[in-house]
């Protein structure tokens, strides 16, 4: 009824779920849980948690945590088996495959109690800083190769970097491209959390070892797309892959390591039909690497793939992808302020409106778009304006009748627009920021989803209406934008308002709120004199402080229009001596026709002269000013001496 929470993470996991009990901060004293169970707990500051396991020789024993991935605070939990004589067998911090998470694992050397630690990385912890810890026998491989296969493909996969070796399965592939969980099993017991793969829609080849030189290179006579799948299994490994390219077609080539979670931090260098070093990358899409590419002639060229430091190993999985670079289309909504967020979502009070904004990134094409929204609860209307050939976002408007249930729904976005003759369709993807920590505020653990969530709430406390501006806004120009507030009785609060999103080359007025008890105010909005000279929608937002948290709502739209000046000027220099007059000369460069007379004032003059203003028409080519000084007039240049010509258009 008042709103949306924030996106959270939910997990489900294959093992059923035991509750810490404290006291358990003592290696002597430690809380006993059975086998492939999953303890739910919290490590508070300087706490440590131990957990106590019967296990029997030759099992695998797994201590796998969910920290950071539950998306709820910057939780860097290390995690520890110990044997009955308080050695450590295992131990795990950071993991290229569960990021700050922990996994520890070991064949269980003989018969006995096993005592799984938990604790924050420095002995931090906070009640925020919870966990989930699966202690059992299942499967926990590193990596997986082949990385990848063909959409609705069975491919025969190896799981590899557990410690009880390799596994290999058979592996149904969907019909859909894109990135696809893996999740290990063995005797009947599954991994809790997935290993990544692609399913790209191209020809997929496997390495073939010996390829650590060119001559040996593995080999595809596929045109792209082509990917080859390969694994850099020790300290120096050098992969070389040949394929064919035709003169002039672009392509793109990427490394997918750290995407998928393998611990190789790639390095690629590609090569023409002759041999010679084309170009090479390292760190372009975070560790991984990126090239465009137009081959200069029709051959072979050949590419090579290896670790930034030689390292090397048998979870160091990778793939290679060669596309034709294709025009591709994604929405999403642009976060509003970081560590929040605010405003990602719509919450539409009934008899009210909500606006947000819609981002769409083209890549490889340009042009105007169309985007539509499905899946409206009853009594919300939605007004999605086109994006114009160079806008890449524009203000999406709901509004929910008096009457609209109070209800929540999740909105497919989508996008077409057009690549030449080739259509281009676009559908939503936004990501979710949910653990930011240092350095830098840094982006830890991260979501997606590819939903727009919207709910019709209870009426606000307010109603905002933006009036439609009478004149364009001309570049290098000024204009006031008037917003006024329908208060409902008994609210007579604050409320902070903002433009949403204003065109390219215009900025407005920031931190601007209508004070209690009033009900209007200005924006004012300066175009640059290069603004694009186009009409927008434009919305204005408003939030206020009701029942101990943020409302929002926003206007209507209104038509902004970015025109060319009607007039240009420019003042001519002009020196003067102390108690005499002077004449200051202000050219005009007449643009635009415009009806009656102008009026004309200088600004920034130094204190103690003054000039007045003057008027003209359309036909005028200057206008003189009559500047008078005092004898007292302090001397030297003004720091900034310029004209303005406030224009009434009917």
């Amino acid at each position: 009824a008042s709103g949306l929470s924030a996106v959270r993470i939910f997990r489900v996991g294959p093992f059923p779920t035991v509750l810490e009990a404290e006291p358990n901060n003592a290696f002597e004293q430690p809380q006993a849980v059975a086998l492939n169970v999953t303890v739910e707990g919290v490590v508070k500051n300087e706490d440590v948690d131990y957990y106590a396991v019967e296990a029997r020789k030759g099992d695998r024993l797994t201590a796998e945590i969910e920290g950071i991935r539950l998306g709820t605070a910057m939780f860097d939990p290390y995690v520890a088996i110990l044997d009955a004589k308080r050695f450590e067998r295992d131990v795990s911090d950071d993991t290229a495959l569960l990021l700050q998470d922990s996994v520890a694992s070991i064949v269980v050397p003989e018969d006995g109690r096993y005592v799984v630690q938990v604790r924050e990385t420095s002995f931090a912890g906070s009640d925020e800083s919870r966990y989930r810890l699966h202690i059992g026998t299942y499967p926990r491989p590193r990596a997986v190769h082949p990385a990848g296969g063909a959409p609705g493909e069975t491919v025969t996969v190896r799981y590899l970097g557990d410690v009880a070796g390799p596994l290999e399965a058979a592996v149904p592939l969907p019909a859909q491209e894109g990135p696809f969980d893996l999740y290990a099993q063995r005797d009947g017991l599954s991994a809790p959390s997935p290993n990544l793969v692609r399913v790209f829609a191209g020809a997929n080849v496997r390495e073939t070892e010996p390829n650590n030189e060119r001559g040996q290179a593995t080999a595809s006579d596929a045109p792209p797309a082509l990917a080859f799948d390969g694994l850099v299994g020790e300290p120096g490994d050098r992969d070389w892959y040949r394929f064919k390219a035709t003169k002039g077609q672009d392509l793109s080539i990427d490394v997918l390591a750290r995407r998928l979670r393998s611990p190789l931090d790639p390095t690629l260098a590609l090569h023409g039909p002759d041999g010679n070093k084309i170009a090479d990358n390292d760190d372009a899409e975070g560790p991984d690497s990126h090239l465009d590419f137009k081959p200069p002639a029709d051959g072979e060229y050949t590419l090579v793939v290896t670790d930034h430091l030689g390292a090397g190993g048998e979870s160091f999985a990778y793939r290679v992808e060669i596309r034709p670079v294709a025009p591709t289309l994604a929405l999403s909504v642009p976060v509003f302020k970081k560590d929040t967020q605010d405003y990602q979502a719509a919450a539409v009070p009934r008899g009210n409106r909500f606006a947000i904004l819609l981002s769409a990134k083209r890549d490889n094409f340009s042009g105007a778009l169309q985007a539509a929204l499905d899946g409206l609860p009853p009594g919300v209307k939605v007004t999605v304006p086109d994006f114009v050939d160079g806008a890449d976002q524009v203000p999406v408007l709901f509004e929910a009748a008096p009457d609209a249930p109070l209800t929540g729904a999740l909105l497919a976005v989508r996008a077409k627009g057009k690549a030449g003759e080739r259509a281009v369709d676009g559908r939503f993807a936004q990501t979710v920021e949910l653990v930011r920590g240092n350095p830098n505020n840094t982006v830890y653990y991260k979501t997606s989803v590819d939903r727009l969530a919207l709910a019709v709430t209870e009426e606000a406390a307010f109603r905002l209406e933006l009036d439609q501006p009478k004149a364009a806004l001309p570049q290098a120009g000024s204009l006031r934008l008037r917003v006024k507030a329908e208060r409902k009785p008994g609210f007579d609060g604050a409320i902070a308002v903002k433009l949403l999103h204003a065109p390219p080359g215009v900025s407005s007025s920031s931190d601007l709120s209508i004070p209690a008890g009033q009900s209007a105010l200005e924006i004012a909005l300066n175009a640059a004199g290069d603004a694009a000279t186009r009409t927008t929608k434009i919305v204005v937002i408003g939030s206020a402080q009701v029942g101990g948290g943020d409302l929002w709502a926003s206007s209507g739209y209104a038509d902004l229009e970015v025109c060319a000046p009607w007039v240009r000027g420019k003042l001519e220099l002009a020196t003067v001596q102390r108690g005499a007059p002077a004449e200051v000369v202000c050219g005009l460069e007449q643009l635009r026709p415009f009806e009656g007379p102008a009026r004309l004032r200088l600004f920034g003059l130094p204190p103690k002269t003054s000039a007045e203003e003057k008027t003209f028409t359309r036909e005028a080519k200057e206008v003189v000013f009559q500047v008078k000084t005092e004898p007292d007039s302090p001397t030297g240049p003004p720091k900034s001496l310029f004209s303005r010509m406030p224009l009434q258009i009917n």
